[in-house]
Order: C-alpha cells, then sequence, then structure tokens
C-alpha cells in the first residue's frame, strides 16, 4: 500500500515534470512581483490582501527554491501533488479502496490538473484548502472531534 501511494505521488511529479510550462501569461508575472514585494515589505494594496496565503505560499517556495522558475513554482506544485494524495485518501476512506485509486489516478494525470500545477495561478492551492476543508468538516466526528472545533477548523482553511 505504501509503495502504492509512493508510486502515485511519483507519478503525479512526473507528469507535472515532464509538462512543466513555467512562467506563463500576464498573472504569473503579477503574482510574482507582489510575491516578491512582498519580501522587501512593500505594500501590494487590496489586490494582494485577498490572496495573502497565495502570494505567502509562493514567497515561501522563493526562499526554498530560489529566484528561478523551480522556486516560483513550488508552491502551486506542492499543493497539485497534495491534492492528488487528498483525493486519493477521501476515495478511499469514504467510498472504496478501487475509487481511492481512481480519484488519486485521475489527479495525478489529468491534464488540467497537470497543467494547473505548474503555473502561478491561485487555482489548485485554493482547490487543495477547499477541498481540504470539507474533509476535515466530514471526517471529524469520526475520529472523535467534537463538532464546533472542526468547523472553525474547517472555516480557517477554508
Amino acid at each position: 500500500m505504501t509503495r502504492g501511494v509512493f508510486g502515485l505521488l511519483l507519478l503525479a511529479f512526473l507528469m507535472r515534470l515532464l509538462f512543466f510550462t513555467g512562467l506563463r501569461g500576464s498573472d504569473d508575472l503579477r503574482y510574482l512581483s507582489l510575491a516578491q514585494g512582498v519580501s522587501v515589505s512593500e505594500s501590494a494594496g487590496d489586490f494582494a490582501a485577498s490572496r495573502a496565503a497565495f502570494i505567502g505560499g509562493v514567497r515561501g517556495g522563493l526562499g526554498l527554491g530560489g529566484p528561478g522558475e523551480a522556486g516560483i513554482m513550488l508552491y502551486p506544485m506542492a499543493c497539485s501533488i497534495a491534492l492528488v494524495l487528498l483525493l486519493f485518501w477521501m476515495g478511499r476512506t469514504w467510498i472504496s479502496p478501487a475509487t481511492g485509486w481512481a480519484a488519486g489516478l485521475l489527479a495525478a494525470c489529468l491534464p488540467g490538473f497537470v497543467l494547473a500545477g505548474s503555473s502561478l495561478y491561485p487555482d489548485v492551492p485554493a482547490a487543495l484548502w477547499a477541498t481540504g476543508s470539507l474533509a476535515l468538516l466530514w471526517s471529524a466526528p469520526s475520529w472523535g472531534v467534537r463538532r464546533l472545533p472542526a468547523t472553525v477548523a474547517s472555516g480557517a482553511a477554508f
């Protein structure tokens, strides 16, 4: 089982590496300049404030991976691969192991997921956090967590 999950995550990573697009379009450059501005404490206004978690994640990727495209795309790619794992877990836990594998394989190989995982748009991180929020809300009672703390944590993730 563990080797299978590792293989699934490796497949997701290799697909995103193989079809890596790098910086595309004006949005990528805008988010990059906002993330770089955060590193020197520039104020980016309301646009950046509404996307603070995304821009902060991109800034973290720049800090870990350096100023090149690898550092820029580290956060979206990590979120994309984490989404593969989360969808696998949700399908396996709530429906059946076969459903988990199907969900994981689709998320690992679906062209939209693969290309979005290597672009600097907030779609993939938003999908990860929204899906994680629902998973937390629906799974918390089975873990023995009381409803109110689970709801508050779910809202924070969302």
